[in-house]
């Protein structure tokens, strides 16, 4: 086990360090954010729950469509063929989400949130939407690099990508327009533009560092090939969208209970995304390990206890710590006496949430290691699709400020449940695949 902890640690090691470092630039304009006002960190939070199951879905997308890359890196033509299918995929996505965003303004009507809320939120999204191009390009070019074994760049990569922000956001979340700081906006458009410069530098770093991986110019579209990588990413793209658009669906309910519940809970979404980048770092290391050793037996169990043990005890150092610290957290993002009240009394049931759903994130890459993509899709459908959502908007009527416990219970509830789903399901196919392999090495058609 000892050399599986190793092994989980080296490989998610490099994108952990650079993924945490590009994030303090983010981090950093969130900040400037919250000390403008309790509007502005509401919005912020209204936002990314609105715009990050659209990024997610994508990004998956082009990860899961990436994974056949290392397959052809000895047919350097079809590999470049792959890229670029990869990228028109992204691309058409982004086209076909496009007229949500836009129209955006008329279903956020629907929902009983503050008007200051809706209005800053569908500023911020619009400038956002600018960004989705970029963004195809760079989680594209950052697989295709990984999955030739290029990932020494990732730590200068990441500095770049935090100074880069830091100097964009700076300027433009106190920067003034028509009468009014920009704040939120501001910051959507450092985002922005700090995708565009980030995909630019990591495209010239290609061509200049490893002319011979270059995809060159853009390919012809082969449908053939669309269709195949459509096929390996979409069940895991779906997945991902659907576990959170119904953080979407808390989001908003969460919103029309007031401005100061709603800047609590993006308090609590930063600590979250901070999370999220260590544990979707060891949830790849999981999946290439058990990608690999898939067909030895025994080895999938000790992966996958060993993974569970490693993200559970990242998730309740980064969460104490946070909790520890919160007084000065409160202070750091200018929070008002109300919203410190309810991020103090929440905080306890978001440790608890933070622990399932790291927990979730390293049984869903052990069952996509195990070629379990489809049982994965159906786990989160049942759980969000027809039980978290249906809950949330038939309660959102109904929530007083009272009840911002009572959506975090249910939350937690549904994480939970899913949780001993997921870790049940991933355990029993582990002991099916290890008892295929004995079937064939007693059959002699694998070695011992």
């Amino acid at each position: 086990m000892k050399n599986y902890f190793k092994d989980l640690l080296n490989l998610s090691a490099p994108q952990m360090i650079g993924s945490l470092i590009a994030f303090m630039g983010s981090y950093i304009g969130l900040i400037l954010v919250s000390r403008i006002g309790v509007a502005e960190l509401g919005s912020v939070g209204l936002s990314v729950a609105i715009l990050f199951p659209i990024t997610t879905f994508i990004d998956r997308v082009i990860r899961a469509s990436t994974s056949e890359f290392s397959a052809l890196s000895d047919s350097k033509d079809e590999l470049f063929s792959y890229f670029w299918n990869v990228v028109y995929i992204g691309c058409v996505l982004v086209l076909i989400i496009t007229p949500g965003i836009i129209y955006l303004e008329s279903i956020l009507s629907l929902f009983n949130i503050p008007e200051i809320l809706s209005g800053i939120t569908y500023r911020y999204l619009m400038v956002a939407l600018i960004s989705l191009p970029a963004l195809v390009l760079l989680s594209t070019l950052m697989c295709y690099l990984a999955s030739q074994s290029i990932v020494s760049y990732m730590k200068k990569f990441g500095l770049f990508s935090a100074f880069v922000m830091i100097f964009l956001s700076i300027p433009l979340t106190s920067m003034e327009f028509d009468g009014e700081t920009l704040g939120a906006v501001g910051l959507s458009l450092a985002i922005t533009v700090s995708y565009y410069i980030m995909s630019i530098a990591l495209s010239i770093y290609l061509i200049l560092k490893h002319k011979d991986m270059n995809p060159g110019l853009p390919k012809k579209p082969n449908l053939s090939i669309s269709l195949t990588l459509l096929k390996l990413g979409m069940p895991v793209g779906l997945s991902a969208l659907i576990r959170l658009f119904s953080y979407t669906f808390v989001a908003l309910t969460i919103s029309s209970i007031g401005t100061s519940q709603m800047a609590s809970y993006q308090f609590f979404v930063s600590i979250n995304q901070i999370l999220n980048i260590v544990v979707l770092a060891m949830a790849t290391a999981t999946l290439v390990l058990v990608g690999k050793k898939r067909g030895v037996i025994g080895t999938v169990s000790i992966i996958s206890f060993s993974a569970a043990l490693l993200v559970v005890i990242i998730a309740v150092a980064i969460t104490s710590t946070a909790y520890i610290f919160s007084p000065y957290l409160f202070i750091l993002y200018g929070l008002t006496d109300e919203v410190s009240y309810l991020c103090s009394v929440i905080f306890p049931i978001f440790i608890i949430d933070a622990i399932f759903l790291a927990l979730n994130n390293t049984n869903i890459s052990i069952l996509n290691g195990l070629k379990k993509t489809n049982t994965v899709l159906g786990l989160h459908i049942f759980f969000y699709g027809l039980i978290l959502i249906p809950l949330v908007t038939n309660f959102s009527g109904i929530f007083t400020e009272g009840d911002l416990i009572t959506v975090w219970i249910v939350l937690l509830t549904v994480n939970g449940s899913l949780a001993v789903s997921l870790a049940l399901t991933s355990w029993i196919y582990g002991m099916k695949n290890d008892s295929d392999l004995k079937l064939l090495e007693e059959k002699g058609l694998v070695a011992s």
